[in-house]
């Protein structure tokens, strides 16, 4: 399966464990929307956290986009984090809006990020 992730690219972090801090920004009100609507625990077919082994990531690159808005990417390219296509065949759940893999086992990563 092909997922599609955003992370930080020295610690594979993903930005909600990050604790970004976009507060007094214009993009505060994107994070928090991306934050609080989709994660894991709040998709009705996932319905639990990520284990310690697993990540989260978007089945699709346009879902990816929906959720994420073109200024909050770059805003978070500013702080060192890209767009990453995976593909695995470890996907341990799939949700609605997301799926969760092992962080440890994937086929392949490719940056989309160009910067």
């Amino acid at each position: 399966m092909v997922a599609y992730r955003i992370e930080h690219k020295e610690t594979a972090i993903g930005p909600f464990r990050s604790n970004i801090d976009f507060y007094n920004s214009h993009l505060n009100e994107d994070y928090n929307k991306a934050t609080k609507m989709y994660s894991p625990e709040d998709d009705p077919q996932i319905n639990r956290s990520p284990k310690e082994h697993e990540i989260c990531a978007f089945p699709s690159l346009e879902l990816l986009i929906i959720f994420f808005t073109d200024q909050l990417i770059e805003a978070l390219e500013t702080k060192g984090f890209a767009v990453y296509e995976i593909e695995t065949n470890s996907v341990t759940a799939i949700g609605e809006h997301q799926i969760l893999f092992d962080k440890n086992d994937y086929l392949r990563k490719t940056c989309l990020t160009v910067n």
